[in-house]
């Protein structure tokens, strides 16, 4: 079974390609500051304006 990703703004992605955009999110320093948010990531999916919480992504931590 896929574990799947809500990110929030009703798209969805499977947990490893979610974890790979992160990753890549990271090393290009792409993560957005937004208020009150804290620091986020832009959805995935091209032209989409959702927004991903930093601290929702320690979740993925517990599930590798």
């Amino acid at each position: 079974m896929k574990v799947v990703v809500d990110v929030g703004c009703g798209h969805q992605t499977c947990k490893d390609c979610f974890v790979a955009y992160m990753e890549a999110s990271f090393e290009q320093n792409s993560f957005i500051i937004l208020p009150p948010h804290g620091y986020t990531l832009s959805c995935p999916v091209y032209g989409c304006r959702g927004i991903f919480p930093v601290f929702r992504m320690l979740i993925f931590r517990l599930l590798r």
